[in-house]
């Protein structure tokens, strides 16, 4: 059986004893694409299994003294940050945030907020869970759409609501940190995320550690204010360790 590849899905088909490094190889020049999954097939063309990123980033993050001195370099060291990075405020709709997905050809925004701070991610998976009676949710505000999807409340939305009801500027302040005052900050929290985040100073092996145990394909790279200043996918990561595997230049 050769190996081949879904376009729908980019999917990789191979054969147990293949050689996946080539077959994904091949199947990334045709296409164009990062290829995402693989099934392994067994001599009868019967699926044996299905090896996803996610599955070897966390294959990796479980080995990390094995990676060596690697795992201490930084993501700027690396040159591991895509500082091109697609953003949309929280007023923005859903259904226009998917048409900016699709012409920027990303599966992902950052949603910030009036001072650039990341408050959530809007990506193509928040589509899985819709289901045709549920378009018109599109129409939802990004920031609504997602702290509905999660069950909560969106809290940017009450923020301005309160402050309104304040009029003062001492209570436009009180009400802007009546959040905060409940509990400590938690990047995502306005629309119901945990967002992981990371800085430039953030370790290959922090990265690693931080996809696996979240279970995530992309981290935000931010400033001190969690401005979104770049972003790391699963696909970088996997990238970058190929590229240094293939050179020879481990350290």
């Amino acid at each position: 059986m050769q190996a081949h590849t879904c376009s729908s899905c980019l999917t990789v088909f191979c054969y147990d004893g293949c050689s996946c490094s080539a077959s994904t190889q091949k199947a990334k020049a045709a296409h164009g694409k990062t290829i995402h999954r693989m099934a392994i097939y067994d001599k009868d063309q019967r699926i044996r299994a299905v090896i996803s990123q996610m599955d070897v980033v966390r294959f990796l993050a479980s080995r990390l003294p094995q990676l060596g001195p690697l795992v201490e370099r930084t993501v700027t060291e690396l040159d591991l940050v895509q500082t091109k990075i697609h953003t949309c405020p929280p007023e923005t709709s859903a259904i226009v945030a998917m048409g900016l997905m699709q012409d920027e050809d990303v599966s992902s925004l950052a949603v910030v907020d009036h001072n650039g701070k990341v408050i959530g991610n809007f990506s193509v998976s928040e589509l899985r869970t819709v289901l045709p009676g549920q378009f018109g949710a599109l129409a939802l505000p990004v920031g609504e759409f997602l702290a509905l999807e999660n069950r909560t409340e969106f809290v940017g939305a009450n923020r301005g609501h309160e402050a309104g009801a304040m009029g003062s500027s001492a209570g436009v302040q009180f009400a802007r940190d009546h959040v905060a005052r409940k509990k400590p900050h938690v990047p995502g929290e306005d629309v119901g995320q945990e967002l992981v985040l990371c800085g430039v100073a953030s370790t290959l092996g922090e990265v690693l550690t931080s996809l696996s145990r979240h279970g995530v394909h992309r981290i935000y790279c931010t400033d001190a204010d969690e401005r979104p200043i770049g972003i790391i996918t699963c696909s970088d990561v996997l990238s970058k360790l190929v590229a240094i595997a293939m050179s020879g230049n481990h350290a």
